[in-house]
Parts: C-alpha cells; structure tokens; sequence
C-alpha cells in the first residue's frame, strides 16, 4: 500500500467482499438444483443433470452480476500480484466500459502502484457510471488525502459517509482528513462515531483514539480528552507494528504528516506510562 499500513487495504476490501458475495449466489444456482432435484428423485443421474444445468444458467448470467476479468482483476488484487491485476481490470474495461467496477478495481491497483494520478482517474470514472456506490468516492478520498488535497479529500470523505454511515472507515477518513485541516471541532463527532463503531484493525484504533483526544484538548475539552487517552493507553502494544510499517512505506506528500503524528503517539504514550509497543 501507498503508506505501507496494511490495516488500510481493509478499507477497499468492502466492494470486493460485496463483489464476492453476489458471486458465491450465484454459484449457489447450480447446487441448489441439484440438492432439490436429489430431494425429489433420490437419482444421482438426474442430480449430476441438474448440477450441469446450472451451471449453464451460471454462465449465461454471471455476466449481468459482473463485467468479464472483474472477479479476476479483484482476486489478484487480494492476492498482491497487481500487474496481473492490472491487465485483468484493462481486460474487464475493454470489454464493458459502461461498467464502473473495472474503473474501481483498476483505481485499487494503480493506488497500490503508486500512480496516484492514474488512480483518481478512474475513481472519478467510476464516479460517474455510479455515484451512489460509497466506495467509488473512498478511493478518490485516499488519493487526496496521501497528495495533501485536504480540501478535495474532505468532500468525497463526507460523500462517502454520507452514503454509507455504517462504515466506521468513512468517519474515521473524514474525521482525519479535518483534524490534519485544523478543524478540530467539525473533526470531534465523526472521530466519536468511528471509534463507536467496530474499527477493522487495532492500529486504526489506535490512530483514532490519538486524534480524537488531541482534537479534543485542542477545543479545550482537557477532561473529555483523558478517555480517548486512556483507550490509546491499552493500545500500546500495538504501536510497533504502526512505527514500523510507516518506516517502510514509500515515500508520498501525506507521508511526513503521519510519520509526525506517530511521534506524537509515542511521546503521549511515554507520558502516560504506557511502553510503546
């Protein structure tokens, strides 16, 4: 990944769980013809039929749930093999540019490429063939946010929690994106509701709990800030795997903002009495 957080992939995985989901229904066609057909016959002939006839309703319709190559461009994509990937979403947009998860997919790839232009690109792409779909505009989001486009990171965070407020990765985003503006009071609630929510990943946790607190003694809130503290506290020994993973990430425009932040932690942690990680 572009800041080398691997808690950070979890926040694309969302549209290619749901991606993997409407695929798994449809291969539930060919089993459950074949479990109704045993049911009823008791005739392994007939259910072996059954089974290959679903298949080939699989088949013909697989296509309507999903482009051609988007499946594979998404799995390869998990898999870590992006050049691959790469070609499999080129594939999958040659085939249906009016669909927007190639375009996603492929922003996916070039984000973890670092080719961050090439990414927004098709964030904005996917945008447009379906502005409704959250994700499409998360994406967009972590591209500004790593290039300091705070103000443009800041509108599609907002857009994408604001069609899918039960993600806490969407109010954390945002929350981030206004505490690095300086707007810590507009950065206070949507930090309340991701750390209200099940984060994916402890080291978000951690990270959300510092900016909730240091949001709040910024606004002088000094009591309301201890409790967000003392949450980072029992994160403590999570915070070597963070250290360590902006120590190998590449290098970004967003990338010195996080690695101060980190310090930030370690010292409030020390302070604490906490022993970082």
């Amino acid at each position: 990944m572009l800041v080398g957080l691997t808690c950070l992939n979890q926040l694309f995985e969302v549209t290619i769980r749901s991606m993997d989901k409407r695929l798994n229904l449809l291969y539930a066609i060919p089993l459950g013809l074949a479990f109704v057909t045993f049911l009823l016959s008791s005739d392994i002939l007939f259910t072996a039929g059954a089974f290959l006839a679903g298949l080939g309703i699989l088949y013909l319709i697989r296509g309507r749930f999903l482009p051609p190559h988007v499946d594979r461009a998404a799995r390869l994509f998990r898999s870590g093999r992006l050049q691959e990937a790469l070609v499999a979403a080129n594939a999958a947009i040659e085939a249906r540019p009016e669909s927007w998860e190639g375009y996603y997919v492929r922003a996916l790839t070039y984000y973890d490429l670092h080719q961050l232009d090439d990414a927004a690109a098709d964030a904005r792409r996917a945008i447009e063939l379906k502005p409704e779909e959250a994700t499409n505009h998360a994406i967009l989001g972590q591209v500004y946010y790593w290039q300091n486009r705070y103000d443009e990171a800041q509108l599609s965070f907002a857009k994408a929690a604001e069609l899918n407020k039960r993600d806490p990765m969407n109010h954390y985003w945002l929350g981030a994106t206004l505490f690095q503006q300086g707007e810590y009071g507009r950065a206070i609630p949507r930090l309340e509701l991701a750390a209200g929510l099940k984060m994916p990943n402890p080291q978000l946790e951690l990270l959300t709990f510092y900016y909730l607190g240091t949001a709040l003694e910024a606004e002088g809130h000094v009591e309301d800030a201890q409790f967000p503290f003392k949450k980072m506290a029992k994160l403590d020994k999570v915070f070597a795997a963070l250290e360590q993973d902006v120590r190998r990430a590449p290098e970004s425009p967003g990338l010195p903002r996080l690695r101060q932040d980190v310090t930030a932690i370690r010292r409030r942690l020390t302070h604490m009495g906490a022993e970082p990680g």
